[in-house]
C-alpha cells in the first residue's frame, strides 16, 4: 500500500495495530522484519529569509514567483526487527507485505541482506522478499547486526542496519522423531509427524506420556517449535517434563485435510506409543490433549478406537479438551463473503489466501455457517459438516476415560458486541475532475441478527472489475448484498476470540481507502461449543452458573469437569490459571479415588495427598475403591499424605501386589508444594481400614533433623557446587546431573564421609549452561534423593 505522506503512517499502524499484526508470527518463531522507504520534505534554513516562504496568521504559505522551492527532498529508509531476543539456532525471519511502507512508486531493482550469520549478503528481488519466509541458522549467541541494502532500479542503493540478540537456546529439540501413517480414510492414508520430548529420569523410554495433538493449520506452517512455543507458555511443557512426564507432540502433514483422516494417524500414535509402553514395563495410562481443532481429532480417534475394542485398547486415562469447536466454529458469515467477493473481483492476495482457507476440508467441516451454503437468505452449514455430524464417531463421546474440557470464552456470558453489529466498513470514491467523486468500492460487514429479528443484510460488495478474454473484454461493476434470517447470533458471542475483523482491516487496498473496524476480534469458538452444552441455544450462557460448576451435577455437558475465565481471552491462549487447572488434572495435587474397581496395573499419583473410599469428594458418584489386582503392581504415591478411607478394599491376588508410597517423585517438582523426606514404601495386603495416614507413620521415623537432605551448596552456582546427602549404611555412590529435559549432563562417583552417615560430593558445573537442573543422588544404583539446582554465569 503506498502512502500519500508521511503523516499518514500513524493512523495505519498503531502500536497495537503492530502488535496484533506481529503476535500470530512470534507465536510460532517467526521474526517479523518491518521496512519503510519513505520521502518527506524538510524546509531549507534559510526558507523565511530568502522570501521562498512567509508567515502569516500563524500560518506558513508559499510566496507567489518564488525562485526555488523552500524545501528539500529527504529519504528515510529504515529496518527494523520486531522482536528483541531470540533463540541461537533456527530462525525464521518475514517479511510481510503490510510491514513494507512506502510513499513512493520507484522501482526497486534488487535487495541484499546480511544477516550477521557469517555467511554475508544474501540477494533477493522484493517480489521474492515479500509476503515470504527466510530461513537462518544462527550457531552463535551474541548480538547479530543485520544490514539490508535496497538497490533501485535508478541505482540508488539505500542501506539500514537492524540488530537482535541471540540467546542460548532452550533445550526443545526432539529427543525422537516418529513417521506415523494412519489408516485410508476415503482411499487415502494420512500421515504426520510425532515429536517426543522424554520425561526428567525417563532415561529415553517412554514411561508417563501426553500425547497432545496439532489443531488447524492450513498452510501447514506450524511445525515443531512452533508447537512447543505455543503449549509451553508459563513453562506447561518443562513443568510437567521436569515431573517425569514424556511429551509427544503429533504434527499432521496436511492440516487441514478431513478431521477423519487425520484422527486414523493419532489412531496410529496412540496405538504405537500403548505398544512402547508395554516394552517399558509400564503401567501408566496416557493423558491426551486436543487444543482447538485437535480436540476434534482426538475425540474421534478415541470414540474410534472404543468401537473396535476387539483391535484397540486406547489406554486413555484422562482426555483434554483446550477450546475445541465440538458444537461448531464460528468465522462471521459476513466476513466469508467480503472475503469471496474481494478475493473473485480484486485478486487480493489477501483476499484469496484467507478464502482459501475456508475452503480446506477441515473448515467446511467445522464452521457452522459456510459461505457457500448460504441459500435463500438462509445461513447452513456446508454438506461436509453434515457428513460428519452424522458420521458414529464424531457424535459420540469416549467412555472410558475422563473428560475434561477447557474454553476461552466468557463464562460470566460476556459478549464481544451486539448481533447485527457493523464490523467492517470500506467505501472508496473515485475522484474525477469531470463528474466528482463516484463510488467505486464497497465493502460493509454486518454481524449475523438474532434468530427472530427478522431478515439483515450482512454482506455490502461493490468493485470494479475488467476481464480480458481471447476475443472479447468486459469491463464493469460487480455488486454482492447478502441478507440473512433465523440466525443463532455467534459473532460477538462469549467465546475464544481471534482477530478476523483486523485482518481484513490490515489487507492492503492498493491505495484505494482505508478498512475501518471497531471490533478487530471476533467469537471463533463459542462456549457453548468449545464446553459441548447440551440442549440449549443460548450462546450467551453463565458457565459459571451450571449447578456443580467447575463439575457439573447435571448432563448438560458429557464432560466430568469444565473450566471457563471471567473474560472473553483469544482462542487457545495458555493462561497460568488454565495451566493450574490442567496441572491439577494431569498430575493431581489431591487426589481422591472412589466409585472404581482396578484390575490391572495402575500407577495413582498425587503431589500432596491421596484419599481412597466410598464417599471422600462429592463430585464422584459415591462407591467404593477396590483393587482386585490380578497381577501386575497397583501403586498409590504421594509426596504428602495418603488416607484409606471405609469402603477401601485392597485385595490383590498371589501374582499381584499393592504398593503405597509416601515419598518424593523421581523429579522434584517445579511447583511449590509439601515435600515428605521419606523414601520408603509400605506394602499392604486386603484391608479396610477406618483411616490410616501413612505420612504420619513415616514421619515419626523420619523426623530426626530439621534439615532436608540432599542438598547443594552453593546454590545456585557458578562453577562448583558441593551436593551433602545422607546413606544408612556403606554404598557406591554415583551422583547424577541431569537438564529439565530429561537429558543426563554430569556423573560423578566420588563422595567424603562427613560423619554421623553423611557424605559429601564436590560436582564440576563449570561446563553446564545456566539454567535449572535436576541432581539424582545414588547408592549402588537406586536412587537415594534429588534435590533442584541452579547455575548462574
Amino acid at each position: 500500500m503506498f502512502l500519500s505522506s508521511v503523516s499518514n503512517i500513524n493512523p495505519l499502524v498503531s502500536p497495537e495495530q503492530l502488535g496484533q499484526m506481529t503476535q500470530n508470527m512470534t507465536n510460532q518463531r517467526v521474526v517479523p522484519v518491518a521496512l519503510m522507504n519513505l520521502k518527506y520534505n524538510q524546509f531549507k534554513p534559510y526558507a523565511i529569509d530568502s522570501s521562498l516562504i512567509m508567515l502569516s496568521d500563524g500560518k506558513y504559505y508559499d510566496v507567489p514567483g518564488r525562485k526555488e522551492s523552500p524545501y528539500f527532498e529527504k529519504r528515510l529508509f529504515v529496518g527494523s526487527i520486531l522482536k528483541e531476543t531470540i533463540s541461537m539456532g533456527r530462525t525464521i525471519f518475514r517479511f510481510e507485505n503490510n510491514l513494507f511502507l512506502t510513499n513512493t512508486s520507484e522501482s526497486v531493482e534488487g535487495v541484499e541482506i546480511d544477516f550477521g550469520d557469517g555467511r554475508g549478503y544474501r540477494n533477493y528481488s522484493l517480489n521474492s522478499l515479500l509476503n515470504n519466509n527466510v530461513t537462518i541458522n544462527y550457531l552463535q549467541t551474541g548480538t547479530k547486526i543485520i544490514t539490508i541494502r535496497m538497490t533501485l532500479s535508478d541505482q540508488t542503493v539505500l542501506q539500514t542496519k537492524t540488530r537482535i540478540v541471540l540467546v542460548p537456546a532452550p533445550e526443545v529439540e526432539p529427543d525422537e522423531i516418529l513417521e506415523i501413517e494412519g489408516s485410508k480414510y476415503n482411499g487415502e492414508s494420512g500421515t504426520g509427524k510425532a515429536y517426543i520430548l522424554y520425561g526428567c529420569g525417563n532415561n529415553g523410554k517412554l514411561r508417563k506420556p501426553i500425547i497432545v495433538s496439532d489443531g488447524f493449520d492450513p498452510l501447514n506452517e506450524r511445525d515443531f517449535y512452533g508447537l512447543f512455543d505455543l503449549l509451553n507458555k508459563e513453562q506447561f511443557i518443562m513443568k510437567a517434563i521436569a515431573e517425569g512426564y514424556d511429551f509427544v507432540i503429533l504434527d499432521y502433514t496436511e492440516g487441514a485435510d478431513y478431521i477423519q483422516r487425520n484422527a486414523m494417524v493419532m489412531v496410529s500414535l496412540i496405538d504405537t506409543v500403548n505398544n512402547r509402553l508395554k516394552d517399558n514395563n509400564s503401567s501408566s495410562k496416557l493423558i491426551i490433549i486436543g487444543p482447538s481443532m485437535g480436540g476434534l481429532i482426538t475425540r474421534y480417534a478415541l470414540n474410534y478406537m472404543e468401537q473396535h475394542s476387539q483391535q484397540y485398547d486406547h489406554n486413555t486415562g484422562l482426555y483434554v479438551s483446550f477450546d475445541s469447536p465440538h458444537l461448531g466454529a464460528n468465522i462471521p458469515l459476513g466476513d466469508q463473503h467480503w472475503l469471496a467477493f474481494f478475493a473473485e473481483t480484486t485478486e487480493n492476495d489477501s483476499a484469496i489466501i484467507n478464502r482459501d482457507k475456508l475452503n480446506t476440508p477441515a473448515a467446511k467441516q467445522m464452521l457452522i455457517y459456510h459461505y457457500l451454503a448460504t441459500d435463500n437468505n438462509e445461513a447452513k452449514h456446508h454438506p461436509l459438516r453434515t457428513s460428519l455430524l452424522a458420521d458414529p464417531y464424531h457424535n459420540s463421546w469416549p467412555t472410558q476415560c475422563r473428560k475434561i474440557a477447557i474454553a476461552n470464552g466468557s463464562g460470566d456470558g460476556v459478549t464481544l458486541f451486539a448481533p447485527h453489529t457493523q464490523m467492517i466498513a470500506y467505501e472508496w470514491d473515485w475522484e474525477t475532475s469531470w463528474f466528482g467523486p463516484i463510488n467505486m468500492i464497497k465493502g460493509n460487514t454486518w454481524a449475523v441478527p438474532e434468530q427472530n429479528d427478522g431478515e439483515k443484510q450482512i454482506f455490502e460488495g461493490k468493485s470494479p472489475f475488467f476481464h480480458y478474454g481471447f476475443l472479447y473484454f468486459e469491463i464493469g461493476l460487480a455488486y454482492c448484498n447478502i441478507y440473512i434470517d433465523g440466525s443463532q447470533p455467534y459473532d460477538g458471542a462469549p467465546g475464544g476470540t481471534y482477530d478476523v475483523n483486523e485482518q481484513i482491516a490490515r489487507a492492503d487496498t492498493d491505495d484505494h481507502g482505508d478498512i475501518q473496524t471497531n471490533y478487530p476480534n471476533i467469537c471463533f469458538i463459542p462456549v457453548i461449543s468449545s464446553l459441548a452444552l447440551q440442549n440449549t441455544a443460548n450462546v450467551n450462557y453463565n458457565v459459571h452458573g451450571i449447578p456443580g460448576y467447575p463439575y457439573p451435577t447435571s448432563n448438560i455437558t458429557p464432560f466430568d469437569a469444565i473450566y471457563a475465565p471471567e473474560e472473553n481471552q483469544p482462542h487457545v491462549e495458555v493462561t497460568n490459571e488454565n495451566i493450574a487447572w490442567i496441572m491439577n488434572e494431569i498430575g493431581a495435587f489431591d487426589l481422591y479415588l472412589q466409585n472404581q474397581t482396578v484390575n490391572k496395573a495402575t500407577d495413582f499419583e498425587a503431589r500432596n495427598s491421596i484419599t481412597t473410599g466410598r464417599n471422600v469428594v462429592s463430585h464422584i458418584p459415591e462407591g467404593d475403591f477396590i483393587v482386585q489386582n490380578g497381577s501386575g503392581e497397583v501403586i498409590l504415591r504421594s509426596e504428602g499424605t495418603i488416607r484409606l478411607k471405609n469402603g477401601t478394599h485392597l485385595r490383590p491376588t498371589e501374582t499381584g501386589i499393592v504398593r503405597v508410597y509416601a515419598s518424593n517423585f523421581l523429579c522434584e517438582s517445579l511447583f511449590v508444594l509439601p515435600q515428605n523426606p521419606s523414601g520408603r514404601n509400605t506394602g499392604i495386603g486386603e484391608t479396610e481400614p477406618e483411616e490410616q495416614n501413612f505420612t504420619e507413620i513415616h514421619e515419626s521415623i523420619t523426623q530426626t533433623s530439621t534439615e532436608k537432605l540432599p542438598r547443594s551448596y552453593p546454590n545456585p552456582c557458578s562453577d562448583y557446587t558441593t551436593i551433602e546427602y545422607e546413606l544408612e549404611k556403606s554404598a557406591e555412590v554415583e551422583i547424577e546431573v541431569y537438564s529439565l529435559m530429561g537429558v543426563k549432563m554430569l556423573s560423578v562417583e566420588d563422595h567424603q564421609s562427613m560423619g554421623e552417615g553423611r557424605y559429601s560430593t564436590t560436582v564440576n558445573t563449570s561446563s553446564l549452561p545456566a539454567g535449572l537442573y535436576i541432581g539424582v543422588v545414588r547408592a549402588n544404583g537406586e536412587t537415594n534423593g534429588v534435590l533442584k539446582m541452579q547455575v548462574i554465569k
